[in-house]
């Protein structure tokens, strides 16, 4: 029976280990460190699977994809800034295993790693700051005793983190603050946590805490919460458990996956920006702020790969890259070939064709070779607002839309026609005034459910034929807030499309000065519904996305636009 037991015993343990691991299998996706170089953006990140789709957002822009492997597949390095605690609450025992893992941990060093050695007690003092041999690392810690009463922690983590920004060594960019420590600061007057943990954010250093389990609970709470903020963790170990403390967190460090994505220029907003990932379409996220400062030049000019002409008095033209002030025709001009200038009247970017716009001239032009010219307006989207210096040959054709003589004359004949059809249905309509007038009263509120089917050009003793088909509506509803009011939810219906913005023209108007007057539009097509921004000035986002085309929307998601948070049901 006894033997029955213990078989039993040792069973459920090895169940419990197995679900143990099956539980760090499954972490949640977790930024822990963000290096901006626009535009590339590298993110060190935890609990994604190479097998999984990951998306990546800078507020809201999504980024491209470039590389997803193991960080120990890039030999990259990493800065470790090791911090040791000398203060006497630390007793003996605690201390020589500190120092005897810290030269374990050094002999495990790659090459391409940097590594520093501070200590805090009473004062903040760097004893390493390049790599040495293990012999010369030995010798200093034998050399350095915990007798201090104080305790600055917090000033040492600053010192780290400063220290860090006049790093001449950039190609580490991945730096890690390890703290060997009982959690304790009796500092008065000198940094915070809070304010420790907004530096290591803004820099994007991650912060690994080995904790002493003597030590009071409210300083292990306080330890822990600003590493796992920073994006690292924290180990509570014995004396006898600080070896493989250590050991856990660096075996984490080397488990990272390695995102690297692209962004569409390589702006910078010398602020706090908010970097995003989405794993297998928005089912596990996590976003990191970071400040965007660092940028690689762009020294290429944009230029136009492809400009032909096309109906009318259009032009359309490709950009090798996305462009700011593209959209202005002012920034327009075609020059013949006896430098006669002829104006841009129109500018339409076509949505489905990359960095390609439609531009109508202002006159007509005849058939011969002219020279497309950008102006100073028109320039790359980047730091440097790179201008396209090449001026554009291209041979046109005579434009196809101008009037003849007899064109005009037709026209004129229609117009008559016309005036002629109105008067007659005028006079035959004053017959029926009042039920004519009721068609007119309910004509805007039916207007949006039914369809006008008129025949082409037909003309019979000027009577024109007017067929209402019915077109069924789709209802749905918008719980509406907006910041610092109640929601409130309304009932809608929906043809084809329905327009929000700012104009009293749209089917939805909002009076918010954030919105633009056509700000998105929603699609039903009799199975789905689908939103789309219509070039607002501040975007449109879904479920905190900010969308960049056409969007497939499903029960419950959260549109913003403007001030206003929209949930809708369909």
């Amino acid at each position: 029976m006894g033997k029955r037991i213990i078989s039993i015993f040792i069973f459920l343990c090895m169940i419990l280990g197995m679900t143990s691991v099956s539980f760090a299998d499954t972490e949640s996706p977790a930024i822990e460190q963000v290096y901006l170089n626009m535009p590339d953006v590298t993110i060190y990140s935890y609990g994604i699977d190479k097998s999984q789709t990951v998306e990546g957002f800078i507020d809201g822009e999504k980024l491209t994809l470039k590389n997803n492997e193991d960080f120990s597949s890039t030999k990259e390095g990493v800065q470790y800034y090791v911090l040791l605690d000398i203060s006497a609450s630390i007793n003996k025992d605690y201390f020589l295993q500190m120092k005897a893992s810290i030269l374990d941990f050094y002999s495990t060093l790659s090459p391409n790693d940097g590594f520093s050695l501070i200590t805090f007690g009473e004062t903040v003092e760097t004893k390493v700051d390049t790599r040495v041999s293990n012999d010369d690392l030995r010798n200093i810690l034998n050399s350095i005793s915990n007798r201090d009463q104080d305790t600055l922690l917090f000033e040492a983590i600053k010192e780290a983190v400063e220290k860090d920004s006049k790093n001449s060594d950039t190609s580490l960019h991945r730096r890690e603050i390890i703290v060997l420590s009982d959690g304790e600061d009796f500092a008065v007057g000198k940094v915070t946590s809070s304010e420790v943990l907004s530096q290591l954010q803004k820099e994007s250093i991650s912060l690994y805490a080995l904790c002493i389990k003597d030590t009071k609970k409210e300083n292990i709470d306080a330890f822990g919460e600003v590493a796992r903020s920073s994006g690292g963790q924290i180990e509570v170990v014995s004396p006898q458990e600080i070896k493989t403390g250590f050991q856990n967190i660096k075996t984490r460090i080397d488990s990272a996956r390695v995102l690297k994505f692209v962004a569409d220029n390589n702006k910078v907003t010398n602020a706090l920006v908010n970097v995003t990932i989405q794993v297998d379409g928005s089912k596990a996220s996590d976003t990191r702020q970071v400040m965007s400062i660092l940028s690689q030049p762009d020294n290429v000019n944009p230029k136009i790969v492809q400009a032909e002409q096309e109906k009318g008095r259009n032009i359309k033209i490709t950009f090798s890259e996305k462009m700011s002030g593209a959209s202005d025709p002012a920034n327009y001009s075609l020059v013949t070939k006896n430098n006669k200038t002829i104006a841009f009247s129109a500018v339409n970017k076509i949505e489905d064709e990359e960095n390609t716009y439609l531009l109508t001239t202002a006159e007509k032009f005849n058939s011969g070779e002219y020279r497309l010219i950008c102006g100073d307006g028109i320039t790359d989207d980047s730091n440097e607002q790179n201008r396209v210096l090449e001026e554009t040959k291209i041979k046109l054709n005579q434009s196809d839309d101008d009037f003849t003589l007899l064109t005009l004359a037709l026209s004129l004949f229609s117009i008559l026609l016309i005036i002629v059809g109105i008067v007659a249905m005028s006079i035959s309509r004053g017959k029926k005034k009042q039920e004519a007038n009721t068609v007119k009263e309910n004509s805007a509120h039916i207007a949006p459910h039914y369809s006008v089917d008129m025949p082409n050009e037909e003309v019979q003793n000027q009577k024109y034929h007017i067929k209402l088909e019915h077109v069924d509506a789709k209802d749905f509803s918008l719980l509406i807030s907006v910041k610092g009011m109640k929601t409130k939810k309304t009932d809608f219906k929906i043809t084809k499309s329905f327009i929000v913005g700012r104009s009293s023209m749209n089917e939805l108007y909002f009076d918010d000065d954030e919105m633009s007057r056509q700000h998105f539009a929603l699609e039903w097509d009799g199975e789905n519904m689908y939103i789309s921004d219509l070039n607002s000035t501040n975007g449109t986002s879904v479920n905190g996305v900010r969308i960049l085309g056409k969007r497939k929307l499903e029960y419950g998601d959260e549109i913003s636009a403007g001030m206003e948070r929209m949930i809708i049901h369909f």
